[in-house]
């Protein structure tokens, strides 16, 4: 391959001893030239290596001539060589122009705006970059500096943006720590003041079940004791319905009652003296203010057990009312019907039965209707029927309300009184 003319160039400016560029040459007799470095080490050797050798004489490393040391033919200074040594530097450090790939050797010095690459005269030409926006390489740094300038405000903008999302990011997160930490704060101590009240009323409420306690095992330990004796009298009893002699069954009796009297004669406990239990609702804490949780009290009682009822003066008319009304519907009911409808009989199975017999009562409506119209009497058998329904209906409320207030031997004695009335 032949050497290009830098390579040539290069050659030539190259020193035969260290094989680098001449670095302060000398020049011989023999027109070679030498590093000042180079040349002083070839006169050493030669004093070591050619003693017999006159040392007045340099021999050239390159053509063995002999230039004298001393006198008009001493190596010298070869200034032009040395000028010629540092502008081939100059030249060879300078940025070398690139050319085109495509066209060789042709210089890429023209810029295209379009496609942003440099090209040669010959691309500029072609089709590939017809109608394409291309300028010298001066406007071409200054149109890619401004380009360049935008693009790095745009960068920095984008980093400062950046930076502002990553400061609200870390205030927001710091809010919310402590907004979490204000609200765990707060339902710990709902919780604590929940669990303290909590306590509070239960601790109070088995104060309350202690108390109940002490008053209802003497009361019933009592009555427990009562009724084991009536269970005896009860066996005993058992017994005496098998004597079937008389005088035996009667002087057993006296015994019995000689035995039992008294406990008969002895008077129950008064269980109005017991403390009335009543149910806690609840349901009047929902209500209730979280901030408003320390202060909870006892909620509304309403009565579960046997409790007296308390009787307004509204409730007495009412009563009163009641009673009312019945007695005139009774007194109506008595004037239409005369004694002399009703005629007792006997029937096919020999039971007395009492007959009712409407006679008298057609002939006392029809003196009534002397005065009202049909449309008049309907009229006020709906509004009594209305007013009688409404009657029975609050008498059921409350005798059931009254059923509800007793305990279990009311309720038995309760029962037991409305079969003996009926």
């Amino acid at each position: 391959m032949p050497l290009s003319y830098e390579d040539m160039m290069e050659k030539d400016l190259m020193c035969p001893v260290c094989c680098g560029l001449y670095r302060e040459p000398k020049a011989l007799s023999c027109a070679h030239n030498l590093c000042r470095t180079c040349l002083e080490g070839v006169i050493w050797a030669n004093s070591i290596n050619m003693p017999d050798e006159s040392p007045d004489t340099i021999k050239c490393p390159v053509c063995w001539e002999e230039t004298p040391r001393t006198g008009p033919n001493a190596p010298r200074d070869n200034h032009l060589l040395t000028a010629t040594v540092d502008k081939y530097i100059t030249i060879n450090n300078a940025p070398k122009q690139p050319t085109c790939p495509v066209h060789r050797e042709q210089p890429l010095n023209i810029y295209c705006s379009t496609d942003q690459k440099l090209i040669c005269g010959a691309c500029g030409t072609s089709d590939e970059h017809e109608n394409h926006e291309v300028s010298s390489l001066d406007n071409g740094i200054i149109q890619e500096k401004r380009l360049l300038l935008e693009w790095l405000v745009g960068f920095e903008r984008a980093q400062l943006s950046l930076s502002q999302l990553e400061s609200h990011k870390e205030k927001a997160l710091q809010e919310i720590s402590k907004d979490s930490d204000e609200v765990k704060a707060y339902f710990e101590n709902l919780q604590f003041v929940l669990e303290q009240k909590k306590n509070e009323i239960l601790s109070e409420w088995e104060c309350k079940k202690e108390a109940l306690k002490q008053e209802y095992d003497p009361e019933i330990k009592r009555q427990k004791a009562k009724v084991d004796e009536q269970r005896e009298g009860v066996n005993v009893a058992k017994d005496l319905g098998e004597v079937s002699n008389p005088i035996d069954f009667l002087q057993e009796m006296q015994k019995f009652w000689g035995k039992f009297t008294l406990l008969q004669e002895e008077p129950l406990p008064s269980f109005s003296s017991v403390t009335s239990m009543q149910k806690i609702d609840t349901r009047a804490w929902d209500d209730t203010k979280l901030a408003d949780m320390g202060n909870l009290s006892w909620p509304p009682k309403h009565p579960t057990k046997r409790q007296e009822i308390h009787w307004n003066i509204s409730c007495w008319i009412w009563a009163l009312s009641a009673v009312l009304i019945i007695f005139a519907m009774m007194m109506t009911a008595l004037f239409f019907l005369s004694s002399n409808d009703f005629h007792p009989t006997y029937n096919d199975s020999g039971f007395l039965v009492v007959v009712y017999s409407p006679s008298s009562a057609e002939r006392e409506a029809g003196r009534l209707s002397f005065y009202f119209t049909v449309e008049e009497l309907t009229d006020m058998a709906e509004s009594c029927l209305v007013y009688i329904t409404d009657i029975l209906e609050t008498l059921a409320e409350f005798t059931s309300y009254f059923t509800c207030m007793k305990g279990p031997e009311e309720k038995q004695l309760y029962k037991l009184f409305m079969l003996l009335r009926t």
